[in-house]
């Protein structure tokens, strides 16, 4: 998984997102504001299980 990082001024008028790279290339952009640390949390595990439970079925 990648993980790109920026930091914000308070006062910034950009939105706070979080972008992620998962290591079967699917890329999420998730809006921090909206879903707050414990939306984004499960939105990472969602595809997190789903990537485990496949590696699991291939035996890798």
């Amino acid at each position: 998984m990648k993980i790109d990082t920026k930091i914000l001024p308070r006062a910034s008028k950009e939105p706070s997102l979080v972008r992620l790279k998962f290591k079967d290339g699917k890329e999420m952009n998730l809006d921090a504001e909206k879903l707050g640390i414990r939306g984004v949390s499960d939105e990472v595990d969602r595809h997190s299980r789903i990537l485990a439970r496949q590696e699991e079925l291939t035996g890798n």
